[in-house]
């Protein structure tokens, strides 16, 4: 059995037992029945603006857009590493670059952990 022959049994089915309700609630149902039937035909509409939002149907925010922010957002994520990727790389080669003066020059470690040198050396930058 298929979505069709559901309804329509469910339909037989109601109005076999319409008869048996009093008019206030018939008129209620109606009118129900009215504003379901409005609103069913406002959701076949197509993408549009309601508000500041863009919406698909009735209510339902366009698929498209919710994806696109998603992207945009994990690709400025994505950059952001990257560019900080770049940065630590170029910060490591320097210190590196350091390291290999520091180990082709001809004074002894020892000089660096001396702090008199530390002073020596600034007396003899002025």
């Amino acid at each position: 059995m298929n979505e069709s022959d559901f309804a329509a049994k469910i339909v037989t089915r109601l109005n076999e037992s319409l008869g048996q309700l009093d008019g206030p609630i018939v008129r209620r149902l109606a009118g129900a029945r009215a504003r379901a039937i409005t609103l069913a035909r406002e959701a076949d509409r197509p993408m549009g603006w309601e508000g500041d939002v863009l919406v698909w149907g009735r209510g339902n925010r366009a698929p498209g857009v919710s994806w696109l922010l998603i992207v945009l957002a994990l690709l400025f994520v994505l950059t952001g590493f990257f560019y900080w990727e770049r940065i630590q790389q170029q910060r490591g080669g320097d210190f590196a670059e350091i390291d290999a003066k520091l180990l082709a020059d001809e004074l002894p470690i020892d000089v660096y952990l001396d702090n008199g040198f530390d002073v020596w050396l600034r007396q003899s930058s002025e």
